[in-house]
């Protein structure tokens, strides 16, 4: 599948979930922080009753790397037990809609 951009990247992935029966929670740009949040936080959270599933979705494209502040948040999130963290380009589409099935 081909994306535009990273925020129709993030858009075709949130849209798959909700087709899915996810909860989805998407910011548009989380390296910018807030009086509430840290920077870094991961592009979509989505959480699904059915399964009892949270998943924690970076999302990139072409070669970017996640920055310190959003490895710093993927390290945190997997010293939670049963929270799923991934990190995932466009060529990982397939592995997305495994996941989110």
């Amino acid at each position: 599948m081909e994306f535009r951009n990273e925020r129709h990247f993030q858009t075709a992935t949130a849209d798959y979930g909700i087709i899915h029966d996810w909860l989805v929670y998407g910011h548009p740009d989380s390296r910018k922080a807030n009086f509430l949040s840290t920077p870094g936080f991961f592009d979509l959270v989505l959480m699904r009753e059915i399964d009892a599933r949270i998943v924690l979705m970076e999302l990139k494209m072409g070669k970017r790397k996640p920055n310190e502040d959003q490895q710093l948040w993927a390290r945190v999130a997997r010293l939670n037990p049963g929270v799923e963290v991934y990190l995932k380009y466009p060529t990982d589409w397939e592995s997305i809609t495994w996941i989110l099935k």
